[in-house]
């Protein structure tokens, strides 16, 4: 699981181990990585590593290691993503379009998109190189309910979350590698799929919040659990004949 240090990373580490997986997680800040190796300190079955997904050789170092610690890869979740929050720990975030920095956009684009095809890419080499049996293999890329439909943009108007191209632009080419991937991989038992999250609930001002919920139609928006339990289905075998597809599960905004 990449980006794990975040509020989905860590609940889909919550969700893999209480459902007796082996996960090896990833983040590219050393204090998150210290964080989650404090939180699940006493799990056997989990291990913790500093990787850029955006950096190959940080890439191809975390899966050996993880090769190492458990001797088997199954699945791959592309969770690692730059979001507004995080922009706005660095002073990146866009005000507007036409003042958007090449560097906010590169970012966005390095991490979403190049970092998901980076580890997916990897993922596939070393499957290929163990030949790890024949049962279905997966990889599971974090798309957005942004990723194929535009934000209504009076939410954002007057709140420090804002957002931005980059991130519409790059969620949407995660769905287009994953519907690219899909194909090209059936034949080697690897099925490919997004999962893409409404508004996940991470302590949001109120007045947010209300705006975005009066546009979702059950009203509310997703707890971090509920999102983790679709990555679930996703992982288990009862997925094994989906590939290509995209899960929204974003209490029905996409549906509008």
């Amino acid at each position: 699981i990449t980006g794990s240090g975040g509020i989905l990373g860590t609940a889909f580490i919550k969700e893999m181990l209480q459902s007796g997986h082996k996960v090896s997680a990833c983040e590219v800040d050393i204090d998150k990585v210290d964080v989650l190796k404090n939180k699940f300190k006493n799990e056997d079955k989990f291990f913790a590593y500093k990787c850029d997904v955006t950096n190959e050789n940080d890439v191809k170092k975390f899966f050996n290691e993880s090769f190492h610690q458990m001797s088997s890869i199954d699945v791959v979740v592309n969770n690692a993503a730059v979001t507004s929050e995080l922009l706005l720990k660095d002073n990146l975030v866009p005000k507007s379009f036409e003042e958007t920095s090449l560097k906010s956009w590169q970012m966005s684009l390095d991490v979403n998109l190049t970092g998901t095809f980076l580890v997916s890419r990897e993922f596939v080499r070393i499957l290929k190189k163990n030949d790890l049996g024949s049962h279905t293999k997966k990889i599971i890329n974090i798309a957005s309910m942004y990723a194929l439909n535009g934000p209504d943009p009076s939410l954002y108007e007057n709140s420090e979350i804002k957002s931005f191209a980059a991130y519409s632009a790059s969620k949407g080419g995660v769905i287009g590698l994953t519907k690219w991937l899909s194909t090209f991989l059936a034949k080697k038992n690897i099925t490919v799929n997004s999962l893409a999250p409404g508004g996940v609930f991470n302590d949001h001002p109120s007045e947010f919040k209300k705006n975005l919920e009066n546009k979702i139609p059950l009203g509310r928006m997703a707890s971090p659990d509920e999102i983790s339990s679709a990555l679930s289905f996703l992982i288990s075998e009862n997925s094994d004949y989906i590939t290509g597809q995209v899960i929204y599960c974003d209490g029905g905004y996409t549906a509008l």
